[in-house]
């Protein structure tokens, strides 16, 4: 849907088109919208969709509520600018307040910067709907959730940034030039940064890669057979951090083993055998 709504206003945008039944009806394509809502919920209905367990976590377990907006903010959704963070927004909003405000600069420049804008809008709003979901669910609120609008801001900033840099580029090719060094160093030195920390765990990694045992070897085909993996009797009982620790145990040496996921894990989400 939201997918939808993007593409139609970036549409009419583009056209100058005006909102109508007949041009939303031709853009959503109502046949193909259909076909793929069936499947999607035949699909669920055969799979995730047959059973709903009950949680009682503590939606603010891992993430904490008085850190909330800062790990929302600044480390994850717009983590790769780093500490020019806030004043890069406060630069971007006094540009489109001022474009705003002012007739002839909205009539030329705002349809240029409302799409970038537009996308990190739907992709911080889809990150709050699925906290807020799970905030609903005594479920786990987790960064992990983000992960598709964690990919879909740094894609708006830098479309943003560009759309400025054009407008700057109007003025003096040097003030555009100053922007973009000081919108994009941060994601580059955060680039850089990340290609090194993940190289340096793939070379530890495969340092620690080793010939499975055939004790391993049968450890590991038995627990892919079990259809439901129980929660030990100790650890029913316990705190989140001690049950979770087995779970991300057998996570662990399913990866060792390689191959599907296995079985047993749908007893995580408390499905009966």
């Amino acid at each position: 849907m939201a997918i939808i709504v993007f593409t139609y206003l970036q549409k009419l945008i583009q056209t100058g088109q005006k909102i109508s039944i007949n041009s939303v009806i031709k853009h959503t394509n109502i046949p193909l919208s259909v076909l793929g809502t069936i499947v999607y919920f035949t699909l669920g209905l055969l799979t995730w969709l047959r059973e709903r367990p009950e949680f009682t976590f503590d939606p603010f377990h891992w993430v904490k509520k008085e850190q909330l907006l800062i790990t929302f903010m600044e480390f994850s959704h717009f983590d790769f600018l780093r500490k020019l963070l806030y004043p890069l927004l406060i630069i971007i909003f006094v540009i489109l307040s001022i474009i705003i405000v002012y007739p002839k600069l909205r009539k030329v420049y705002l349809k240029e910067l409302i799409s970038p804008v537009f996308l990190i809008i739907i992709a911080l709003g889809i990150s709050i709907f699925l906290s807020y979901v799970s905030f609903r669910s005594d479920y786990w609120i987790l960064t992990r959730q983000w992960v598709a609008s964690i990919s879909l801001v740094p894609l708006g900033f830098v479309w943003l940034a560009y759309r400025i840099s054009k407008i700057f580029a109007k003025i003096h090719i040097i003030i555009a030039f100053l922007w973009i060094m000081l919108c994009f160093t941060p994601i580059v030195l955060q680039f850089h940064k990340v290609a090194i920390s993940n190289s340096q765990a793939l070379r530890e990694r495969l340092a620690q890669i080793s010939v499975i045992s055939k004790e391993y070897q049968d450890n590991f085909e038995y627990l892919e057979s079990l259809e439901y993996f129980e929660t030990p009797k100790n650890l029913q009982n316990q705190n989140v951090d001690d049950s979770n620790q087995y779970w991300v145990s057998l996570a662990n040496k399913n990866i060792q083993q390689g191959g599907k996921v296995w079985k047993g894990f749908r007893g995580f989400y408390g499905h009966p055998k």
